[in-house]
């Protein structure tokens, strides 16, 4: 988890998932802007310094899974052949935590000491341990305060067997041009190690050239110059939608408030003696002197760099204009490097600070507004609760979305939108594409004016349209007779023959409601008819134009064609069906009955497979 660099500074990185920032709320946005500052204020001196990186790359989304229906075979084979016509990326986002020594006054004292320490034989080692514990620390109170932006602390991990270092990875990303590898841990030098492409500077440009053509990349560094007047929380979310390869490069190196306020001294009698005295310049040196002596931030140097990138020349000046644009929208003055471009280049790695050739003194909360962390939604490829992901959509920023219905362990899942925006096609193209998950999903769709009918039947499924006068082939009376059937039967009936002012059944029909279950359930399934209940009901009390038989009658005539069918031809052998409930939504007793057995039924087949 540590690198350990030639200066013997000691860093950690943690890879961000990010906020998805889209649909917040602007105050909500502003408080998570506060919470990050509070947390560079935590760190409080010079001993630690903050790297940010964003590495937009290229990516051909895929997803796994086989149909065995050929309407779903089909229906993949062609979206998918659309997905990788089109350019698609992902951000990746990862912080950089250093824990070095002091800077300055104090970090002179600090050497010194330690030199004095060898020269008496002290283990120095010791140090090193204790500056490893503050790192740990200072990283693990990080993730634990940014819980909400998925926060991964990156390690060593086995593949196929190999042990693999995820740091060096990420390292190596910065200096190869964003492309990911698989790494191994070293047992060499990391400088020696990593390059796998030769890196050739020119005037504006350079070339990362990689064994092959289409290894080769084209880049060029851009830095701030000016900063804007003010900053605020997303600055830098344009950056996010550029469709090209970049990487955002941006570090905050703290400062002590005893060299920070002299400075701020400093500057301020220089304003007061030239012609902005009294001007907003003024105004502003003097609160950021309140601020930091009243703690509510801290400075520290900041410097910014983006490596725009392409495949071609012209597509890396592409890059450039479109970045270039993106940071002048908030009035940053940007230089595109030329003498100083190798220097910014290697800058990119984390705890490179003596190859930073632009730095200014910002505040942290200046800083937080440039490193925002926030990302679009990604989804989930793998590791869900039904395995792969159930598709791949693409987002506003070209970012592909791993679509599935859960969340953790919870399906819950909502389509909104108005009249003819097509809710029923998108969820009918997901409800195909789920059918790549093994054991295949059952499906049970309630549809409104047939518009999943062709979809149904082309899945393999069976689709009922429910309508007056129409003998469904539902039978409740012929359940197989289990506790949860004997149940269900006798609240179907409470309901059917509950009284029409809307009072409760008596303690006496409610009894002579559960012999009639038990009776019904004696009779051979294939013999059970409505009719039986009617004959049951009737001889059980007082015969009047209210009783039981009498308010039962009309669901074996008029209302007949829902349950009084001599056979239940509920079927869901396929596991795929629908059901049209258009013409029944008006009726109340009537939908409330049919839903009620149609749901009875799919509780019954919950083993735990997918549905």
């Amino acid at each position: 988890q540590i690198v350990k660099t030639k200066d013997g500074n000691f860093l950690m990185v943690v890879k961000i998932g990010g906020f998805c920032f889209q649909t917040a709320d602007q105050a909500d946005i502003d408080m998570r802007l506060s919470a990050r500052n509070t947390l560079l204020r935590a760190m409080n001196d010079s001993r630690f310094a903050v790297y940010c990186h964003t590495i937009r790359r290229e990516v051909v989304p895929e997803i796994g899974g086989a149909f065995d229906n050929w309407f779903c075979r089909e229906l993949d084979r062609r979206y998918m052949a659309g997905q990788a016509k089109k350019r698609m990326f992902v951000n990746d986002l990862y912080v950089t935590i250093i824990r070095r020594g002091f800077v300055g006054k104090v970090g002179m004292a600090e050497r010194a000491a330690t030199l004095f320490r060898k020269g008496f034989g002290v283990d120095t080692k010791e140090i090193e341990r204790e500056a490893i514990r503050e790192l740990k620390d200072t990283t693990a109170n990080y993730c634990r305060e940014m819980a909400s932006y998925a926060p991964r602390t990156l390690d060593c991990v086995m593949r196929n067997g190999v042990v693999c270092s995820e740091i060096a990875e990420f390292l190596a990303m910065l200096i190869n041009g964003g492309a990911p590898l698989s790494l191994a841990l070293p047992r060499m030098p990391l400088d020696a190690y990593l390059p796998t492409k030769r890196v050739t500077f020119g005037k504006k440009a350079m070339e990362l050239r990689g064994a092959s053509s289409a290894d080769t990349r084209f880049g060029a560094l851009l830095s701030v110059r000016e900063y804007p007047a003010y900053t605020g929380a997303g600055m830098l979310d344009g950056l996010l939608r550029i469709p090209h390869e970049l990487i955002v490069s941006q570090s905050f190196a703290l400062e002590d408030r005893a060299p920070v306020m002299t400075h701020l001294a400093k500057v301020e009698r220089q304003i007061k003696a030239s012609d902005e005295a009294g001007t907003e310049v003024e105004a502003a040196i003097t609160i950021a002197r309140n601020e930091l002596v009243t703690g509510a931030t801290v400075l520290g140097y900041h410097h910014l760099a983006v490596c725009a990138l392409g495949r071609t020349i012209r597509e890396m000046e592409s890059c450039v204009q479109a970045a270039t644009q993106e940071l002048q929208n908030f009035g940053t003055i940007i230089v595109r490097e030329d003498m100083n471009a190798e220097q910014c280049f290697w800058a990119q790695l984390p705890g490179n600070f003596g190859y930073i050739a632009r730095r200014s003194l910002i505040s942290s909360r200046n800083f937080v507004g440039f490193a925002s962390l926030h990302n679009f939604a990604v989804g989930q490829k793998d590791r869900n609760r039904w395995g792969p992901a159930i598709s791949i959509v693409e987002t506003t920023s070209q970012t592909p979305y791993w679509f599935n219905f859960h969340r953790r362990q919870v399906g819950n899942f909502t389509v909104v939108g108005p009249t003819g925006s097509g809710k029923t096609v998108g969820l009918g193209f997901l409800l195909a594409q789920a059918m790549r998950v093994t054991p295949r999903p059952r499906v049970a769709f309630f549809d409104k004016d047939r518009g999943a009918d062709p979809l149904i039947r082309a899945m393999g499924g069976s689709y009922e349209v429910l309508a007056p006068r129409v003998q469904t082939g539902f039978n409740p009376l012929q359940l197989a007779g289990s506790a949860e059937d004997r149940a269900f039967l006798h609240d179907l009936l409470n309901f059917m023959v509950r009284p029409r002012d809307g009072s409760d059944l008596s303690a006496l029909q409610i009894k002579i409601i559960e012999r009639a279950v038990d009776q019904i359930f004696s009779i051979p399934a294939r013999e059970r008819r409505f009719s039986d209940v009617t004959q049951l009901l009737r001889g059980a009390e007082r015969m009047g134009q209210d009783d039981l038989a009498s308010r039962f009658d009309v669901w074996t005539k008029a209302r007949g064609w829902l349950f009084n069918n001599d056979v239940d031809r509920w079927s869901a052998t396929n596991g795929v069906f629908g059901f049209d409930m258009t013409k029944v939504l008006e009726d109340d007793d009537i939908r409330t009955a049919a839903l009620g057995y149609i749901f009875h039924r799919i509780e019954a087949m919950m083993d735990g497979a997918p549905m």
